[in-house]
């Protein structure tokens, strides 16, 4: 380029490049390739304005606005996007994390402060009710706590209560479809004390997840990370043992404080459909929440995947299967039919394997809500962002299930229907 630009100059003509290709926000993506060409950020971009612009910084960000203005998404030009105040790599092999997905970690979050204000899962402070422990296994009071390990032998605090960052629950937190890993990177920081292991079936989009976890988690080694087909990558991770360094049998890795009922939406009877506007269900953000029905007496009807190994509540197939107090998912759940309306750079970048869902969107939903159930301990939660229209689907999946205590559809800020919140029984 011959022509010395000052600052406002080259953001003017980079906008009018983008705003001329049509994109929409031409104003505020011109100053972030200007920023990211030139090593400022936003303040410094304004206060450098009237000074000269590096001509070869300049360059760059005009054969980055052209790589713009053909389609390319400007997360990918730029190498990363913000996702819950943390800077994540992102490339062509990974779907670009959205502010949508933020509501996954704002519920977690909601859910571990009012576990803490509950009380502590373990320890002096630990509810007990006929015998039994806040996991729903027998706890000897006098023997809660031995060489400072609890009833599922891992290490306990008594000063410490659960949730939150500085608490025990959760204790272990799985991201499934990691995709470029931000949940999980997430989940490792918000979590200092939480062991986090995230999955996918792409090894592209796992390298990639590698780097943004490693950047984020709060010591080296917190997060792992699995290659496979969803639960059927956790094969790999070891069995919890009883030598006194791990979980005894149940496979429990914590003390998950009980689910309180839930808040928002009205109940109803797991077999009815969704709410057709008679006013059932849809009370502020929660579209439908629906509990599965008790057997004889009013107790729960126990799984109907895998019996009870004898040692307390179901733990789905294996009972020596590592147990996990919360699911993190933001899974492929676009119906194929769909994809070619999609945005071009969404449709033509962005990872099919991460946005195709099968005829319906719900191949790969359906089999999270089925096989949950198996890797949550007693009143684990599962959180899951779903399509718009998949709320009838996704609570009679839920329903088909009868593994699942509470269940609930909620919407996003822009009141869609956006995600599934999930508690398997106790």
């Amino acid at each position: 380029m011959d022509e010395r630009l000052t600052v406002i100059g080259a953001q003017i003509k980079l906008r009018n490049l983008l705003r001329g290709a049509g994109v929409e926000n031409a104003e505020g993506e011109a100053k972030m390739l200007l920023q990211e060409a030139l090593g400022m950020d936003p303040t410094q971009l304004v206060l450098s304005y009237r000074q000269y612009a590096c001509s070869a910084c300049v360059e760059q960000a005009f054969a980055w606005a052209a790589r713009r203005s053909a389609g390319e998404p400007l997360q990918y030009i730029l190498g990363h996007a913000g996702f819950m105040g943390l800077d994540i790599r992102v490339a062509p092999g990974v779907l670009i994390p959205r502010p949508e997905t933020e509501g996954l970690c704002e519920m977690l979050l909601e859910e571990a402060k009012r576990r803490k204000a509950a009380g502590p899962a373990f320890g002096a402070g630990a509810a007990v009710k006929d015998g039994r422990g806040p996991d729903g296994f027998a706890l000897d009071v006098g023997a809660a706590v031995k060489d400072g390990r609890g009833p599922d032998g891992f290490a306990v605090n008594k000063e410490q209560g659960a949730g939150g960052a500085e608490g025990l629950w959760p204790s272990r937190i799985l991201d499934l479809c990691t995709g470029s890993g931000c949940l999980a990177a997430w989940a490792a920081s918000a979590f200092p004390r939480a062991e986090v292991v995230a999955a996918d079936l792409s090894e592209e989009a796992l390298a990639i997840a590698r780097e943004n976890c490693a950047a984020y988690e709060s010591r080296p080694g917190q997060v792992t990370l699995l290659q496979g087909d969803l639960f059927a990558a956790l094969d790999g991770l070891p069995v919890p043992s009883s030598n006194g360094d791990g979980p005894e049998k149940t496979g429990l890795f914590s003390g998950s404080a009980l689910p309180e009922a839930g808040a928002g939406g009205k109940e109803k009877p797991c077999a009815a459909a969704p709410s057709n506007g008679d006013g059932s269900g849809k009370t502020g953000l929660c579209s439908v929440s629906a509990l599965p029905e008790a057997g004889a007496g009013g107790k729960e009807k126990p799984c109907a995947a895998a019996p009870s190994n004898g040692d307390g509540p179901c733990a789905g197939s294996d009972s020596m299967t590592p147990l996990f107090d919360v699911i993190l998912s933001n899974p492929p759940y676009i119906p194929s039919a769909t994809l070619g309306g999609l945005l071009p750079e969404v449709r033509d970048h962005e990872p099919r394997l991460a946005l195709d869902g099968g005829k319906d969107g719900m191949d790969v939903v359906r089999r999270i809500i089925e096989e949950a159930p198996d890797r949550l301990a007693p009143g684990g939660l599962l959180l899951m962002e779903i399509d718009d229209t998949q709320e009838a689907a996704v609570l009679d999946a839920c329903c088909a299930s009868v593994r699942w205590d509470r269940y609930e559809v909620l919407r996003d800020l822009a009141g869609r229907v956006r995600y599934l919140r999930a508690f398997v029984r106790t």
